[in-house]
């Protein structure tokens, strides 16, 4: 039988268990930021309050107020919901306002239509704001029914 010659110690080295290696410690993981938390999303907002409402209430005010009519006409009958993004699209192909074709039109609709009443961001919408928006739409208005008399 072929003997195998061994040096000092390494017949004892070679029998025993081999040693575990010590653990390194892991290195903990950073989750990446992605954007605000879900909790946003849980709660329902009004509709100014999303990005296509504001829009429509700063840009479009006839076809705001002809949206809120049709909401509250849907609520008397029983049919108690949001406005649905196709409605907003109807209205604005149908309209010559040039506020429907910019893209900030476009990424707001397409937000509504994702996220609904339920927005990443609802917009900061306070009573200053409103009273502002309010007078110069109304000035808007008065001066359109002064060119139209």
């Amino acid at each position: 039988m072929l003997e195998i010659k061994f040096r000092e110690g390494e017949k004892e080295k070679l029998l025993q268990k081999p040693q575990k290696k010590p653990l390194r410690k892991k290195r903990r993981k950073l989750k990446k930021k992605r954007g605000p938390k879900a909790i946003s999303r849980k709660k329902r907002f009004k509709f100014i309050e999303t990005q296509v409402g504001h829009f429509l209430y700063v840009y479009a005010p006839l076809q705001y107020c002809l949206l809120i009519e049709y909401y509250q006409a849907m609520k008397m009958v029983g049919r108690h919901q949001g406005i649905s993004y196709n409605i907003i699209e109807t209205i604005a192909l149908h309209s010559d306002n040039p506020a429907f074709r910019t893209a900030r039109f476009r990424r707001a609709l397409i937000a509504y239509r994702r996220f609904g009443l339920k927005p990443l961001r609802p917009t900061g919408w306070t009573l200053k704001d409103a009273c502002y928006f309010a007078r110069n739409s109304f000035h808007v208005y008065e001066a359109i029914k002064r060119c139209t008399e």
